[in-house]
């Protein structure tokens, strides 16, 4: 499957208003046949540096204090409770297969983050879908959750081409350590970091990136020109292959100063309406992150 991960703040903010049907819920469906098809939602579950009513000012800052494996351990510890968090949405439209630990970059900065892959098996599933990122993104205090389907029959969503990258040579350049320079490269090539972004699957060791309508083609150019010069540098050792395709993206995404609680993810949700047992999961977030914080003082 050709998947895809981050999209520019304009384009985010113009795709998460995209509900259109009188409850709340994507009309997404109207336009799909029935059929299995594989998607993939990407979260973080540390808070978003903005969510300081919903988390609390001095947890927040300590929270922003992680360092890289403190991100990814407290990524790791908050991977069971997001399947139960998932299974709230109580729809047997969407099956939940497996989550992984990936390397998320935006805009310069690489994190931690975590890919749920499902199963849409019937129409009704895409709002399903969107649901289940809106609770993620609700009890975390995401500044959005990403949903990526491999299909472009789903209305209301953004369609993007994305590319995908793994090695083919004698040597394996995609390691943790040189994903981030790749994509420092991306940036110098792009004179920026601005609207870039990347996904690294260490399991597969597949690097994911993204062109925006209008900019496909130098984006392949851009990977291109990269996999090239990589393949001079190392006397054909070093030897990328490049695949890409369209798939459409949703961003369910809550903007914390306008809404301090994380409002706007409930448009997403069943009936528009907040389920008390996310406010109950929320207030077990917070909790645990208590509990994380607690641990890290003592060390």
């Amino acid at each position: 499957m050709i998947i895809f991960r981050y999209f520019s703040v304009l384009a985010l903010l113009l795709v998460a208003c995209r509900v259109t049907s009188s409850d709340g819920l994507s009309s997404t469906a109207e336009a799909i046949t029935d059929q299995s098809v594989e998607c993939e939602l990407m979260y973080a579950a540390h808070p978003h540096k903005k969510a300081i009513v919903a988390i609390g000012e001095n947890r927040l800052k300590e929270t922003l204090s992680f360092n890289f494996d403190e991100m990814t351990e407290f990524s790791r510890e908050f991977m069971p409770m997001t399947l139960e968090i998932a299974s709230l949405s109580g729809d047997d439209s969407v099956r939940i297969n497996e989550q992984e630990l990936v390397l998320g970059g935006y805009e310069g900065v690489t994190i931690p983050s975590v890919v749920i892959r499902v199963s849409v098996l019937r129409k009704e599933g895409y709002a399903a879908l969107l649901r289940i990122a809106s609770h993620i993104g609700y009890v975390y205090a995401q500044d959005s959750t990403l949903v990526i389907c491999a299909t472009k029959l789903v209305d209301g969503w953004d369609k993007v081409s994305s590319l995908e990258v793994v090695d083919q040579g004698k040597v394996n350049f995609f390691t943790e350590r040189n994903v981030p320079l790749f994509f420092g490269l991306m940036i110098g090539a792009f004179n920026g970091p601005e609207r870039l972004g990347y996904t690294f699957y260490k399991d597969s060791k597949i690097f994911s990136t993204f062109s925006e309508s209008g900019r496909s083609l130098r984006g392949n150019s851009v990977i291109e020109s990269l996999s090239v010069w990589l393949n001079e540098l190392s006397n054909g050792d070093v030897d990328l292959s490049i695949s890409s395709g369209p798939v459409s993206i949703f961003f369910p995404h809550n903007d914390w100063e306008t809404n301090p609680e994380g409002e706007s993810f409930q448009h997403y949700m069943e009936q528009g309406r907040l389920n008390p047992v996310l406010v109950k999961n929320r207030e077990r977030y917070i909790q645990r992150l208590d509990q994380f914080l607690n641990r890290r003082q003592k060390r």
